[in-house]
């Protein structure tokens, strides 16, 4: 597939502006810290509202589109993104495979899933297959910009509503998996609370403790368990079945 060729400088031949030289422009790679993100999407006037909210920051770039998801197999494998942007609904595709698949030819390209509000279990499938965040087309800008920071940051992350398409129908969760990684029972309760998705006023009130002790065992539960953010303690979650999703 074409993509746009981007130019970083110019350049005047000898005998240029003044001895009547030609003045073209040079090709260059981008700058290291630049990300370069592919964009696949069944629909071509989203990819260009992504590639709009994307090219609005002058260290990001799209690097290529696909419309389909052998397509986008294709250009992950021949250019080598950092960043793929996903649509779940694609006709073609099969997110149990695809993902595993593209990380497979790319281990190194970081996935946001794409999911619409009634693609559930698409969207969990696709976070238990190597999904490194999720968001949903409905979404603001805004929202999917927090998303891509993060995990162009290497963080895994999952935006509000995602948080909310794919919690909200859980089961008791497995504890072993918390037990083992010598989480006190306490601090279990705190992370299957935030898990759900309350706030530490909310886990302050149910547990009936101070904010100040909510924050003490919220940085203990990521401390334990290596995680840096929010959005990483869901991923984490669902990606190591902790919670049975009804």
């Amino acid at each position: 597939m074409a993509t746009d060729t981007v130019f970083y400088g110019r350049k005047t031949l000898p005998g240029g502006h003044s001895g009547g030289g030609a003045t073209v422009a040079l090709r260059a790679s981008p700058p290291e810290s630049v990300l370069r993100f592919l964009i696949a999407h069944s629909h071509e006037l989203v990819r260009r509202g992504i590639r709009a909210i994307v090219e609005d920051r002058p260290e990001w770039t799209v690097c290529g589109e696909a419309a389909t998801g052998a397509g986008a197999l294709q250009e992950t494998t021949a250019l080598r993104p950092n960043l793929l942007l996903l649509d779940l609904s694609m006709p073609d595709m099969d997110e149990t495979m695809a993902i595993p698949q593209i990380i497979k030819v790319c281990p190194t390209v970081r996935i946001i899933a794409l999911a619409t509000e009634d693609s559930r279990e698409l969207a969990l499938n696709a976070l238990a297959t190597g999904a490194h965040g999720l968001a949903l087309t409905s979404e603001s800008a805004r929202d999917l910009l927090l998303t891509v920071e993060s995990v162009g940051q290497g963080q895994p992350f999952l935006s509000p509503a995602a948080v909310n398409l794919t919690l909200r129908q859980v089961s008791k969760p497995d504890r072993s998996k918390l037990e083992a990684a010598d989480l006190t029972p306490r601090e279990i309760e705190v992370f299957e609370l935030f898990a759900r998705g309350h706030s530490n006023k909310d886990v302050a009130a149910m547990l009936t403790i101070s904010m100040r002790t909510v924050n003490e065992h919220r940085g203990s539960v990521m401390r334990k368990l290596r995680l840096h953010s929010y959005g990483e303690l869901i991923h984490f979650a669902i990606r190591q079945g902790i919670f049975m999703v009804n």
